[in-house]
Formats: C-alpha cells, structure tokens, sequence
C-alpha cells in the first residue's frame, strides 16, 4: 500500500466512524499528541462540498521517500534536520513549516487555519526554492532525492497547492 496526501476544502463532518468507505468521504484523525493541528474540528468522516481536491503522490509514495522529502525540505527551509526540528519543538514552533516537519508520516491530518500558515510557508519558498534546493544538494548530495530534483520541485508545488485548498475550511490528511 502506497502513502498518499490529499487536500480538500469545503469539509463537512459526517461521524465520528474514522474507518467510513463511504464514497467521497474522507477520514480525518491523527494522534491525540497533534490534534489541535485539526484547529477544533472532531477527528471523524467528512466529506467535501467541493469537487477539487488535491493529491501528492510522486515522490511520497512510501513512508521512506515521504520521510526523505520532509528531510530535504527541513534542510531547504530551515538549514537543519527534521530530527533537530522535532527533538527541539520549543526552538522552532514558530519557524516555518514547523507543523509539516515535526508530524508522523503516517495517519494524519490538518485543519484550515493550519493549513493556511502552512500555505503561506509554501508561499514565501515558492520563489527561491529550486535555488535552494540546488545550493543544498550541491552540498549534501543527492542522497534525499530518489527521483531528482526536479520531481522534488513538483511534489513541492503540489503541497503547496493541497495547503492552499485545504485553507478554505477543509484538511490536508495523510493516508
């Protein structure tokens, strides 16, 4: 099974039953540790009064090139480890893309107003970010980058736009 990350706006919670197959629905739960990234909504099903949602799939497509991504992304943003940012969560709770680094790769998720610190995050990279990530391979080596820089780039647009969505009172979730 694959690890994917969708965002989606417009969510309406349905129940509480996380395991729903419901069509269209969509499981919203993380650990309790995170659930104030759910901005007070109920872990549960939702479903979205939109048709658009986003996917990420490339480059995160296993739990390892997830973790991989998140590192890179770390070392592009903030010039340290993933593993720095989430041993000193005092220090960088107030970085950018702290919510994004320091979570679990696996079943979780992201409410809206989250979701919109973390769009604008995405926003204020956006502009120097193939710059960055060039200076940090070049530096490091390619070792994070399974599939190039380039499809690291596009995996970096397509979280940007599943944050963006996700900002219109809906959620980024992991599954």
């Amino acid at each position: 099974m694959g690890h994917r990350v969708t965002g989606f706006s417009r969510a309406e919670y349905v129940h509480s039953v996380v395991n729903c197959e419901e069509r269209g629905h969509y499981k919203v739960w993380c650990e309790r540790k995170y659930s104030a990234r759910l901005c007070g909504r109920e872990m549960g099903c939702y479903r979205s009064h939109s048709r658009r949602r986003v996917t990420v799939r490339r480059g995160v497509q296993t739990y390892e090139n997830f973790n991989k991504w998140i590192e890179l992304l770390s070392l592009v943003a903030l010039n340290v480890s993933a593993s720095n940012v989430r041993h000193n969560t005092t220090l960088y709770e107030k970085h950018p893309f702290f919510e994004l680094i320091s979570s679990p790769a696996t079943d979780n998720a992201f409410g809206p107003e989250v979701c919109a610190k973390l769009s604008v995050d995405f926003a204020s990279l956006r502009a120097s970010a193939k710059e960055k990530l060039a200076r940090k391979v070049a530096e490091i080596g390619d070792r994070l980058l399974p599939y190039g820089q380039t499809d690291w780039l596009s995996t970096f647009r397509k979280f940007d736009r599943a944050f963006a969505l996700a900002s219109d009172n809906g959620f980024v979730i992991y599954w």
